[in-house]
């Protein structure tokens, strides 16, 4: 053989080996596969400096490559014991999980529709009043939930204890600070390589709502659970103001989602112009003096459950907030 001929083809060969180990290392937009036919939502990455945690409704035990608890609520916690639960989801229609999504309920919760604009109308689109999802988390979250299949959100609740601040139940919930502070505060809780942690996006709350109803058909209508019923005599005195109460109606391991405490979102609400206002969430049940409420905190009723509109500079003693974790490459 030609010496020449063996040169261009050693050449070639090695060319093609690199392209090869080069496309393999690369990040390629998730295919709904993490590796062989095991979707990657069944087996998430816990990040450095984070361990897993065992609870009765999801366990981490693994077989075949899949995780025997990954649409129950996953736990981990990081070294100071700040817990977060994954929540499996996808970007694209999946017959398996959740659609990364806002959602319409038309005030019958099982019979929700994905919304998929960051802008949406309240009413006409000639009133121009309408809540906008504009955060740049929310495509990193995204992009996130294509890598992984899913993303983690707070157990609980965020709350302080001696001043620190904390995700963890049974202490006091941090509360009294406006929507700019809550993002503050959520950026500081987790700082490091593998995580960056994040005030808790309108998508975040909704696809997370839909997944625990997907798990418990009777999560929105059952008002005796307290994860999802709002004592209206409570609301009205501000009375709840402890993280992780009534753990026992927790679903998929998480707490008070629907329930204590008002949550700050990343969601905008376009009213009045020149005026910001932001977006809590929290339900509502249908007992109790509920148009009393409507009326007292400037209630919207749009998506899922109910939105609380309130201008930039409002704090309140029942505001609170929840942090999501964006993973960073492993």
């Amino acid at each position: 053989m030609n010496k020449k001929i063996v040169i261009v083809f050693l050449v070639c060969l090695i060319v093609f080996v690199s392209l090869c180990i080069f496309l393999s290392k690369k990040n390629i937009p998730y295919d709904g596969i993490k590796s062989g036919s095991i979707p990657n939502y069944k087996n998430p990455p816990v990040p450095e400096g984070f361990s897993k945690v065992e609870t009765e409704s999801a366990s981490w035990n693994e077989k075949d490559g899949i995780i025997d608890g990954w649409n129950n609520g996953l736990v981990i916690e990081d070294s100071d014991g700040n817990q977060f639960v994954w929540v499996p989801c996808s970007v694209e229609e999946n017959n398996e999980v959740v659609l990364y999504s806002r959602y319409y309920d038309y005030g019958k919760f099982n019979n929700t529709i994905p919304v998929r604009e960051d802008k949406i109308y309240h009413g006409s689109k000639e009133s121009n009043i309408y809540y906008l999802e504009d955060d740049p988390i929310n495509e990193d979250i995204k992009n996130n939930i294509v890598k992984y299949g899913g993303f983690y959100i707070g157990r609980y609740e965020t709350g302080k204890r001696d001043e620190k601040t904390c995700i963890k139940q049974n202490v006091d919930l941090y509360n009294n600070i406006t929507q700019s502070e809550a993002i503050a505060i959520s950026k500081e809780l987790e700082k490091s390589d593998s995580v960056k942690s994040y005030l808790m996006t309108s998508y975040c709350y909704d696809t997370t709502i839909k997944w625990m109803n997907n798990s418990d058909n009777n999560f929105f209508n059952n008002e005796s659970k307290k994860n999802t019923y709002v004592d209206t005599e409570a609301v009205l005195n501000n009375i709840n103001e402890i993280t992780g109460s009534a753990s026992e109606y927790d679903i998929n391991n998480i707490n008070n989602l629907f329930g204590n405490a008002v949550e700050w979102t990343t969601e905008k609400y376009n009213i009045k112009e020149n005026k910001i206002y932001y977006v809590g969430r929290r339900g509502v049940g249908t007992k109790g003096s509920i148009n009393s409420i409507r009326e007292k905190m400037n209630l919207m009723d749009y998506s899922i459950n109910q939105k609380y509109a309130m201008p930039e500079d409002y704090s309140g003693k029942n505001y609170g907030f929840r942090v999501v974790l964006v993973i960073m490459d492993i």
